[in-house]
């Protein structure tokens, strides 16, 4: 799957003003896209629920 992002440039994000990470917080694809290679980044015993819920409030992930 691909997509095209009007804020995308070379690697850097107009919108958020910083490196392009597909799906974090201000991100066009937050919360509409599951991304498993950030799934392997979570705190073990961490679910995906989780952690997309500690993204919106912006903290870290409660176990």
């Amino acid at each position: 799957m691909s997509y095209e992002c009007k804020y995308l440039r070379n690697t850097f994000c107009d919108k958020r003003k910083k490196e392009c990470d597909p799906g974090s917080p201000g991100c066009v694809l937050f919360g509409k896209f599951a991304f498993p290679l950030k799934e392997k980044k979570m705190p073990p015993g961490t679910s995906p629920g989780q952690a997309i819920q500690a993204e919106r409030d912006n903290g870290t992930p409660k176990k």
